[in-house]
Order: structure tokens, then sequence, then C-alpha cells
């Protein structure tokens, strides 16, 4: 007999605790372990594209999106508030040089 496959949103359910989990693995291990930290975050990438959810916005921020690091302030990242034209916040990710804004209001 054919097993069978979770309803949608069963499966979009459990795709998001997948990548809550994925995400506090890669967080506890992000200063030991980079590499690990990144892996695990590509699979979360990977399970959100399959069942096609988005990852959280607060995740998001937290991963270099050039090289796919976790961002650990004044681990791998420098975290800088300017106030050229606008408020924003700076992220640079150290590993490869990218840098994002955050605008403040």
């Amino acid at each position: 007999m054919p097993k069978k496959r979770p309803r949608q949103s069963e499966a979009k359910r459990l795709a998001r605790a997948r990548i809550k989990l994925l995400w506090k693995q890669a967080s506890e291990i992000a200063k030991t372990d980079p590499e690990g930290a990144r892996q695990r975050m590509k699979v979360a990438f990977k399970v959100a594209q399959k069942v096609r959810i988005k990852v959280p916005q607060e995740i998001k921020k937290k991963i270099c999106r050039r090289c796919g690091m976790v961002l650990v302030p004044g681990e791998n990242c420098r975290v800088r508030i300017r106030n050229n034209r606008s408020k924003h916040l700076t992220v640079t990710c150290i590993a490869c040089g990218n840098i994002t804004r955050y605008y403040v209001r």
C-alpha cells in the first residue's frame, strides 16, 4: 500500500517547526563551528523552498545573503548605526565583506 503524503497545511507546519529547530541549532554552534551553522541554514532554506513558505524575517536578518554565514555581532560581523541620509543600521559580514542596511524609523 502506498504511503500517504501529509496534507499541505500539515507539511507547512512541520516545515516551520523544522526551520525553527535548525535555526536554534545553528545559532548555538555559530561561534564554535561556523561551517556547520552555515550547512544547517542551507538545509533550512531548502526545506522552506520545498514546501513554498518564507523563512521568518527575524532569522533572515541574521544570515549573510552572499555567503550564508550566521551573523554573530562582534564575532563575524560588524554592526554600526549610521545617520548619513537617513538613520540606518549597517551590518558588514567580515567573511565576505557584504554590507546590508536596515533602515530605522
